[in-house]
């Protein structure tokens, strides 16, 4: 019995970071550990994680560019990423390997990302890894017919990689804002897929 006790001891994941307000049943607890101890992500100053808060682009294209050890301070050309924002360098990065796109000139970093577009991003970046992504994989979701044309080819990969998943098994949500959680998870299942 406590050789069993001791394996058992042995096989928990240890972290270097702890959030106070994540546990370890979250559903997300150890992607989000283990890409803060990699230095990907990080919390709040209060200690916090905030797991279901909702993700700007700004924030997801910085831990899609940390993800990817992507940094540039060469300017992507958008009007509204301003040289010194703590995210500048981040955007650029990403912008400039193709990663993420804006609107009309502008990158919109205040606004909140959708579960779509992170998945559009992901795949992008999935690819730039060297992934091979392969199609179909939205047959169990009733809501994809919401799913924007522009992002259905992805979110299909997406989820045929086993990079994301539904909200439930039988919903998607495409267009519900992105969680904290929902980021870490896929960028770390990016990362473990190749």
């Amino acid at each position: 019995t406590m050789a069993l006790i001791t394996l058992i001891q042995l096989s928990a994941p240890v972290f270097a970071m702890s959030f106070s307000d994540l546990k370890e049943n979250h559903w997300a607890y150890v992607p989000i550990n283990e890409m803060a101890d990699k230095g990907i992500l990080k919390g709040y100053p209060d200690g916090t994680f905030l797991p279901d808060k909702s993700v700007t682009r700004a924030e997801f294209a910085t831990l899609v560019a940390k993800s990817l050890n992507l940094t540039s301070e060469v300017p992507a050309g958008f009007t509204d990423v301003v040289e010194g924002a703590w995210y500048a360098p981040y955007v650029n990065a990403a912008a400039n390997a193709g990663l993420i796109s804006g609107y009309a000139g502008q990158f919109r970093p205040e606004d909140m990302i959708t579960r779509e577009e992170m998945a559009v991003v992901v795949m992008k970046a999935y690819a730039l890894r060297g992934g091979k992504a392969e199609a179909g994989g939205l047959e169990q979701f009733r809501d994809r017919g919401e799913i924007s044309d522009w992002a259905a080819g992805s979110v299909a990969q997406a989820v045929k990689a086993g990079v994301i998943f539904g909200t439930t098994d039988d919903t998607f949500a495409p267009r519900e804002n992105a969680t904290r959680a929902q980021a870490a998870g896929m960028l770390w299942r990016m990362l473990q897929k190749n």
